[in-house]
């Protein structure tokens, strides 16, 4: 039996995270990609990164509490989100990075620093599902 498998669209969804930027979708990852720092996602996957980021978004809300939660992790597919948060002086603040690996390159990125505000924080991954969103 002979199966047909069709695939639309690119394989990838490559994200400049220094600046909100329109997504570039690519079948393959080029040196100008790296060299411009674009984040690779498959795209197959775009749906369930913006659920965890919707997640990842409340877990900031919750930080606003004095006490620091525990490390967290999110993988889907061969993306991981690594969360932790630290006490500091005036409340609790939380830093997330972003890890991949696609043809053996290893890609990482902070989505959100703890040297920035929660609050900024928050916006940052708000632009980013709204960003993803209007591509899917």
């Amino acid at each position: 039996m002979l199966t047909a498998i069709f695939s639309y669209g690119q394989k990838y969804a490559l994200i400049k995270m220094s600046s909100i930027e329109p997504i570039k979708f690519a079948d393959l990852i080029t040196n100008k990609d790296i060299r411009d720092q674009r984040f690779p996602i498959e795209t197959e996957s775009l749906d369930s990164v913006i659920i965890v980021l919707h997640a990842i978004k409340n877990r900031f809300e919750e930080a606003r509490q004095a006490t620091p939660s525990p490390m967290y992790e999110y993988k889907i597919g061969i993306l991981t989100f690594q969360g932790s948060s630290t006490r500091m002086a005036y409340g609790v603040r939380m830093a997330v990075t972003m890890t991949t690996e696609v043809d053996g390159k290893h890609f990482g990125n902070y989505l959100c620093k703890s040297s920035s505000s929660n609050n900024d924080n928050i916006k940052k991954i708000e632009r980013l599902i709204d960003l993803l969103s209007k591509e899917k």
